[in-house]
């Protein structure tokens, strides 16, 4: 199959980052690339991809991953439309994600399937005007020409403008996407759904609760009953979310390619404790990914997960507990019996 690859990159401080040029060299193996940053990039940048693109636009835009989407397919249709005639599968990417293996089994899969119009990696669930909406992750999006030609695709790229936020975008853009996909009767397919990673927990449940607890035993001070517990939540196949949460580990066993870099940031699904020991997956997964991991945050200014960072509940009882000021109620007559009323009054102490 032929393929294009519109991948939209986004630094602060307008950098190509060596991730990123590693994902490039992957995604050119299968496909030819469209680069959109939104950042207004040096050549000394730019130099690093003219042998992995065929064209690019470094220009600020800050309408996020769908107006670097939206500039790319109007420079293949007015600069290139041969090829976008010629091609049979049109990709969205972005660099939200770290490398961590290949997409060849994906792509070589992926030529079998013919009864789908466009397909994912990854899907979710979200609620969309009280409803639950479903949708494919637009980090990595792939289309074929039942849509990249249609009228209604054309104006909805086209229509993308500046939002306020990454939430709405989310809403607008990346589930609206795939409900305007679902009202033109066009069929989906994910890689790696929601249903394909609950069987695969399912089917490999004895072998990876050793694995997990055993991670958890050496890599923390954690107690036999509360490593049970975070367990129990790890192998729960009926939570919301699965890329964003725990159940991460499974993906990357089940040889998913990418590490998504949201999810390894220290402020993000703080409750999802399997996510601190990234670093130990890593290196059983990827080591060499570490250093690149590392010098892309630190050059950012993002703090990581770490293992130190999981708390048992008593050391956060007693952190909770030490933060605050107690207040008790005297002892007061109520009805002629004597009662003891409590009253806990919460004063955050700064320190």
């Amino acid at each position: 199959m032929k393929r294009i690859t519109i991948f939209a990159h986004f630094d602060k401080q307008n950098i190509i980052d060596d991730y990123v040029i590693d994902y490039l060299k992957e995604l050119r193996k299968y496909s030819e690339i469209i680069f959109v940053s939104d950042g207004d990039l040096k050549e000394i940048e730019t130099e690093k991809i003219k042998d992995l693109c065929f064209d690019y636009i470094c220009k600020k835009h800050e309408e996020y991953d769908f107006g670097s989407y939206k500039r790319g397919f109007k420079l293949i249709k007015s600069k290139y439309p041969k090829k976008l005639q010629e091609i049979d599968e049109l990709l969205f990417v972005n660099d939200s994600c770290y490398l961590i293996g290949n997409f060849g089994n994906i792509f070589t899969d992926m030529e079998k399937k013919l009864d789908c119009d466009y397909w994912g990696l990854t899907s979710d669930y979200n609620n969309l005007n009280k409803d639950i909406a479903y949708y494919i992750g637009t980090f990595f999006i792939t289309f074929r020409k039942g849509v990249f030609l249609a009228e209604f695709f054309h104006s909805f790229l086209f229509s993308v403008k500046k939002l306020q936020g990454n939430l709405e975008v989310i809403k607008h853009y990346e589930i609206w996407l795939s409900k305007i996909l679902q009202e033109n009767n066009k069929k989906s397919f994910c890689c790696f759904s929601r249903n394909e990673i609950g069987n695969y927990i399912v089917q490999n449940h004895l072998r990876y609760m050793h694995h997990i607890s055993r991670m958890f035993a050496l890599n923390t001070g954690l107690s036999k009953s509360v490593i049970y517990k975070y367990l129990n939540n790890i192998f729960n196949i009926n939570t919301a979310n699965y890329l964003h949460s725990n159940k991460t580990y499974f993906f990357i066993y089940n040889k998913f390619p990418l590490l998504k870099r949201r999810i390894i940031i220290y402020e993000h699904f703080s409750k999802e404790k399997l996510l601190f020991l990234w670093q130990e997956m890593m290196l059983e997964i990827n080591p060499k990914l570490l250093k690149q991991i590392f010098n892309h945050a630190n050059r950012i200014g993002l703090k990581l997960k770490e293992k130190k960072h999981i708390k048992n509940n008593i050391v956060m009882c007693f952190y909770f507990l030490r933060s605050y000021k107690l207040f008790y109620c005297r002892t007061k007559f109520k009805k002629g019996k004597r009662v003891r009323i409590v009253k806990l009054l919460f004063f955050k102490i700064k320190y």
